[in-house]
């Protein structure tokens, strides 16, 4: 039979990876608009002593509005609607269960993704259906224009380092080149030596198994001269070409451990200001 389809299928693929691509982005959004990394606690917007950046929240509104836009063509004319269900985090070895540990906590999934992330995933899921639609064209033209607006914004290397967490509990962020820190609570105020407190924090995170997603997210706090984008990469062609072993999975996604990919970052050239590796 004939396909009747707008739009064939391998455009069709092509855009439900692009879209998986962009929610992963999208988890991100919320930290990059206010200028600061979140990690450690788990509540949303981290330290939340920084002023939002209005430009990029006009952005990151544009590229929602097209999202959604799309998002209630398919689900006016399917009755399907975007869900979302728990997902179980990264596992500490080797017993391979969860903890209580603040750097696996740091990562782990304990409420729904922001409201942008969950309409890209199951967008994702619903290209298939999308290509039969007159408007097909018009469709992945938008989302695909939204996807890459949304990697401009946000896959970007944060303008503060993460160092670690403060015996208060409140995660340390540096600007880059600063040797010490102190911490931003009025009642603690302790200052800690920047290179130390990164040490710990790699040491601490080097045995957890996390995803591919987690791993690029981590590894940008931790070495800012890459982006999210090109630390997946490599962390997919090292798997690929079994530099790295994966250790089990995570709802059907891969996880590795991260001291094996942190080493390899840390071995692997990296950019100059001048694009030149070092």
């Amino acid at each position: 039979m004939a396909d009747t389809a707008y739009v064939d299928t391998p455009c069709a693929q092509e855009l439900a990876q692009a879209l998986t691509t962009a929610a992963g982005h999208a988890e991100d959004a919320e930290a990059v608009i206010a200028r600061q990394a979140r990690f450690g606690t788990g509540s949303r917007g981290g330290s939340g002593d920084r002023l939002p950046d209005l430009t990029r929240s006009a952005e990151f509104d544009r590229i929602a509005g097209t999202v959604g836009t799309w998002g209630r063509a398919v689900t006016e004319d399917t009755r399907r609607r975007p869900h979302w269900r728990p997902l179980a985090g990264p596992l500490c070895p080797p017993t391979g269960q969860r903890c209580e540990h603040w750097s696996c906590e740091a990562v782990r999934r304990r409420e729904a993704p922001p409201a942008l992330a969950l309409e890209l995933a199951w967008l994702a899921g619903q290209t298939g259906w999308l290509r039969k639609h007159p408007a097909a064209g018009e469709a992945f033209a938008d989302l695909h224009a939204a996807c890459d607006d949304l990697a401009r914004l946000i896959d970007r290397p944060p303008v503060d380092e993460l160092v670690g967490m403060c015996d208060c509990g409140k995660v340390l962020y540096a600007a880059h080149g600063k040797t010490v820190v102190r911490c931003p609570v009025t009642t603690c105020k302790l200052r800690w030596n920047v290179a130390t407190s990164r040490d710990i924090l790699r040491r601490a995170l080097d045995d957890k198994l996390v995803t591919a997603a987690d791993a690029a997210r981590l590894g940008q706090y931790l070495d800012s001269d890459r982006t999210q984008e090109q630390i997946r990469k490599l962390i997919n062609a090292w798997s690929s070409r079994a530099l790295i072993m994966a250790h089990g999975e995570i709802d059907a996604e891969p996880v590795f451990r991260f001291g094996d990919i942190s080493g390899r970052l840390a071995a692997t050239p990296r950019r100059t200001p001048r694009g030149v590796a070092a």
